[in-house]
């Protein structure tokens, strides 16, 4: 049949509203990256943290053998004695997946579809620049806050119902804002960044190996640099060493607390630093990573619109 024989008909797919039509980007890009078997082994070996802090918790409820008076000062501040010292242990030691999960899942999102030059095909529907880039940021958000929110929460709720002091509910109840919020200062600064890094590139390899070199070497920086000038400020050209501290704070305000875990003695960059540094050096991060994203993207979004 000729095409002008062809009448305009409506639409016969459901429409989303507005505010969800993001959906489909984060369902996709979540399929395909679960889809290959490499991130399937790793967030078991994330898990491994996670089991040992719960196995901590746990094995005094289970056996009269093991009791908190055996325990050193130290490792008892580990239980909810302290409120939250297991999870500001479970915290850094879950840093490392979180940015190597980042860089696994954020490396691919936009620079695979700057390389197959989808974007005009994701434009060419209902979709606006501001959807498209937080189905992309909803993707590692997931990931992320499946890694270090959803670990902290079956912690909490299982130190909950083996506490067996009158009023641990409710003491401990305002905690979990508190692990969200810290979970969102790890996801969103790594993701961001991800998310600028894939848009400057063509290939998922190249975006992972530039996020690789961008974070290992500030991280080197950041611990050559303070000893080197003799500056601890200078602490602050490292990406993690920032997140760190927002982290620490974030979970347990008093650096007192801090430094009395042996583990975070040199553990905790930036302790004594003013909080608005290590916010600023992050913000300036974001704002570059987003700039080059909506560049990246905004250019194809005119030619689409064209």
């Amino acid at each position: 049949m000729p095409i002008y024989d062809n009448s305009y008909r409506r639409i016969e797919g459901a429409k989303r509203a507005r505010r969800l039509r993001f959906l489909p980007v984060m369902e996709t890009g979540l399929r395909l990256f679960f889809r290959r078997r490499l991130p399937k082994l790793l967030a078991l070996a994330a898990l491994g943290p996670f089991g040992f802090m719960l196995a901590f918790i746990c094995l005094p409820h289970l056996t009269s053998a093991f009791s908190l008076a055996d325990l050193p000062a130290e490792a008892r501040l580990l239980l909810h004695l302290s409120g939250t010292s297991a999870y500001l242990y479970l915290a850094q030691l879950e840093r490392f997946f979180l940015l190597l999960f980042a860089v696994l899942a954020g490396g691919g999102l936009i620079a695979n579809d700057l390389r197959a030059n989808a974007l005009e095909v994701y434009f060419a529907r209902p979709l606006t620049l501001l959807d498209y880039v937080l189905g992309k940021l909803s993707v590692l958000l997931v990931i992320l806050l499946c890694l270090s929110f959803a670990p902290c929460l079956l912690l909490w709720i299982t130190d909950v119902a083996l506490a067996e002091e009158k009023g641990f509910l409710l003491e401990q109840l305002p905690l979990l804002p508190r692990l969200l919020a810290a979970s969102l200062v790890v996801s969103l600064p790594y993701g961001l960044i991800m998310l600028g890094i894939s848009a400057l590139t063509r290939t998922a390899r190249n975006a992972m190996l530039v996020a690789a070199g961008l974070f290992l070497m500030t991280s080197l920086f950041g611990m050559l640099l303070p000893e080197a000038l003799e500056q601890p400020l200078y602490q602050l050209v490292s990406i993690n060493n920032n997140v760190q501290r927002l982290l620490a704070l974030v979970l347990e305000p008093r650096a007192d607390l801090i430094r009395s875990l042996s583990f975070f003695d040199e553990g905790v960059p930036l302790l004594d630093a003013p909080l608005l540094l290590p916010v600023l050096v992050l913000l300036g991060w974001i704002g570059a990573a987003l700039l080059a994203l909506f560049r990246a993207v905004k250019a194809v979004e005119v030619v689409a619109a064209a």
